[in-house]
């Protein structure tokens, strides 16, 4: 890509992983966190990388790449470059195994024959919110590990009981890399320390938060005269993000590849066909599941998922890598889903 298409290094000329791989040069020179806003792609993005607590995430993540990139350099920057998505790769899978081995634990529970584990590898690590965000310089690579070891953590307190320090410690750094996690993070902690009646409680706080109160909101600055709105929560956009990309609308914009041809167009068209078996296994997982309480906590979760960045950005800005927040209740129906097509069809 790197002389294809002119990417300095290879590295994607986005707005996300284009700036982190600048923050990251200008930091090897001397800059400090206050001036790398400075460094974006376009004018516009300006305000967004001013540093908050909304993007300290990425700030972080830039420290941690120069330090990989420039600590030192191995004889060429491509080099460390190279070794920087091998650790992202080889850190999900980690992950990704230890989610693995509980999950199986989990099933066994509730389910006379379970999915070999290898396959359930192969369907987590290849999903592409996952593979792909570990061959970008992004923040997400980092979110989906800590995700990873806290549905992990989660999973020991489900199938033992005992609570680990780990838990906090990764839904900590979550929040910290994702604010917006806390719509996860908190019915999570709220199910392990407090029970599932209080969780669910939470979430249809939140929702009715997200719902009756930015409609409240909005309404008085209305009546006041300020000209801003925080947006409203739209059951169209909520539903195009769980199916986001969907095959229809990637197809369409497929076929005109030879005309535009763009790689993310491409990109996402892979990501549309592979998100046909995600969502008919999700969907499989919610209708068949055993364990009443989870099905409800993860579901009221998902809601709220989608409520939040409703509310937030439009349809024509949907990526996939939002769907990340609601990452461990797919995580959770895919399985059950596979283990009740295990136990119905024949499924290795």
């Amino acid at each position: 890509m790197e002389y294809s298409v002119g990417w300095k290094y290879g590295v994607p000329y986005d707005d996300d992983s284009s700036w982190i791989f600048r923050a990251a040069e200008a930091m090897s020179e001397g800059s400090k966190w206050d001036v790398l806003y400075k460094l974006v792609s376009r004018d516009w993005d300006l305000t967004n990388r001013v540093l908050s607590l909304s993007n300290l995430g990425q700030y972080i993540y830039a420290t941690i790449i120069r330090f990989c990139l420039y600590s030192p350099v191995m004889f060429d920057l491509h080099i460390n470059i190279y070794l920087v998505y091998l650790a992202q790769l080889l850190l999900l899978s980690i992950g990704v195994i230890n989610v693995i081995i509980e999950l199986s634990v989990y099933g066994r529970r509730y389910f006379n024959k379970i999915p070999a584990k290898s396959s359930l590898f192969y369907i987590i690590m290849f999903y592409p919110i996952v593979v792909f965000n570990a061959g970008k310089m992004m923040r997400e690579a980092l979110n989906i590990f800590c995700l990873l070891e806290v549905f992990y953590y989660f999973l020991v307190y489900v199938n033992s009981g005992k609570i680990s320090k780990a838990f906090m410690l990764f839904s900590l750094l979550t929040l910290i890399i994702r604010p917006n996690s806390i719509v996860l993070i908190l019915p999570l902690c709220l199910y392990m320390y407090l029970g599932v009646k209080i969780a669910l409680i939470s979430n249809t706080v939140i929702f009715v938060i997200l719902m009756v109160g930015t409609l409240i909101v909005n309404r008085i600055m209305a009546i006041v005269g300020w000209n801003y709105s925080f947006g409203e929560v739209n059951l169209i956009e909520m539903l195009h993000l769980f199916l986001f990309p969907n095959i229809i609308n990637q197809f369409k914009d497929f076929i005109t590849i030879f005309s535009s041809p763009s790689w993310q167009t491409v990109l996402y068209f892979f990501q549309s066909l592979w998100n046909i078996p995600y969502i008919i296994l999700m969907i499989t997982g919610i209708l068949n599941n055993k364990n009443k309480s989870l099905t409800i906590l993860f579901i009221t979760i998902t809601i709220n998922a989608l409520a939040m960045y409703s509310l937030i950005y439009d349809i024509d800005s949907f990526t996939p890598r939002y769907k990340l927040i609601y990452f461990i209740p797919q995580l959770y129906f895919v399985y059950t889903g596979m283990c009740y097509m295990k136990n119905k069809i024949r499924l290795r």
